[in-house]
C-alpha cells in the first residue's frame, strides 16, 4: 500500500506544491492582515477557499483522469495488486493533499485566535466549527474530482468537478458552518466516493 501511495504522490507532485503554495500564501496574507485588524484576510477568506476546493477537485479529476488515460490502473494490475488497493491509496493520497493544505492554515488560525482574539469560548468553537467544515468540503470536492475525471471524454473531468464545486459552496454560505452542514457534506462524501469506486473497480480498461 505504501508503494502505491508514493506512486500517487509522484503522478500529483504538482498539486502537493501547488497546495504547499497556497497554504503559504494565506499564512503570510493572515500576518499582514494583523495590523489591520484582519479585515484584509477576512474579505479575501471565500476567494481561497474557493481556490483551495478547486486544487482539491483537480486533484481527483487529475489522478482519475491520467489513469484512464494511461491505463496506470491496467498495468498495475499486471502486478498482482487489486483495484480496490490503488482506489484506498488515490483517496489516502488525496485526503494527505488536504491535511498538508488546511493544517498550516489551522496553525495560524490557532495562532490569531489565542493572540489575537484571545481565548473564548464563543471563538473557540467558532473556530472548530469552521475547520471541521473546510475539511469536509475539501474532502467532498475532492471525492467529486474523483467521480467526475474518471467520466469519458475532456469536458466532463475537466469542467464536472470545477462546476459542482461552485454549487457547493452556496450551500455552506446558506445553511452555515453548523452540524447540518457537515452531514450534508459527509453524506455526498460517501456518496461520491462509492459511485467512484464502483466505476473504477468494475472497469476493464
Amino acid at each position: 500500500m505504501w508503494t502505491l501511495i508514493k506512486r500517487e504522490i509522484d503522478d500529483c507532485r504538482v498539486f502537493f506544491v501547488a497546495g504547499v503554495a497556497h497554504a503559504v500564501f494565506v499564512i503570510l496574507v493572515l500576518i499582514s492582515s494583523l495590523s489591520g485588524g484582519l479585515n484584509i484576510g477576512a474579505g479575501a477568506g471565500p476567494l481561497f477557499l474557493l481556490v483551495g476546493m478547486l486544487l482539491f477537485c483537480g486533484m481527483g479529476a487529475g489522478q482519475m483522469y491520467m489513469d484512464r488515460t494511461r491505463g496506470i490502473s491496467c498495468f498495475l494490475s499486471t502486478l498482482s495488486v487489486t483495484r480496490g488497493a490503488i482506489f484506498t491509496a488515490r483517496v489516502i493520497t488525496g485526503v494527505l493533499l488536504i491535511l498538508v493544505t488546511l493544517v498550516p492554515m489551522a496553525a495560524g488560525g490557532v495562532i490569531v485566535l489565542k493572540v489575537v482574539l484571545q481565548p473564548i469560548p464563543a471563538y473557540q468553537t467558532m473556530f472548530l466549527d469552521i475547520a471541521r467544515t473546510v475539511f469536509l468540503l475539501s474532502l467532498a470536492c475532492y471525492s467529486l474530482g474523483l467521480l467526475t475525471g474518471w467520466a469519458p471524454g475532456r469536458v466532463i473531468p475537466t469542467l464536472g468537478g470545477a462546476t459542482l464545486t461552485f454549487i457547493l459552496m452556496p450551500i455552506v454560505i446558506i445553511k452555515g458552518f453548523g452540524v447540518e452542514t457537515a452531514a450534508i457534506l459527509v453524506l455526498l462524501t460517501v456518496a461520491a466516493l462509492l459511485r467512484s469506486r464502483q466505476h473504477f473497480v468494475s472497469t476493464s480498461f
